[in-house]
């Protein structure tokens, strides 16, 4: 019974981890995959704005490369 429960837990945490990373560096936009995950997540938001401008600075230095 030990077995199975680890097998979740390191399932569950490589579950965690990959649902991270596929939405680095917008994790400020994350939403759950029982939702659907972030390309569904806008239809759960009513009149909110998902991010106020915390990533402005990635436009900024893509600019200055250019």
């Amino acid at each position: 019974m030990l077995g199975v429960f680890q097998t979740l837990v390191a399932a569950s945490l490589c579950w965690f981890l990959a649902s991270s990373l596929w939405v680095y560096p917008h994790s400020l936009s994350y939403f759950n995959e029982s939702i659907g995950g972030p390309l569904n997540g806008p239809k759960h938001l009513l009149g909110s704005n998902v991010d106020w401008g915390q990533d402005l600075r990635s436009p900024l230095e893509h600019n200055e490369l250019q």
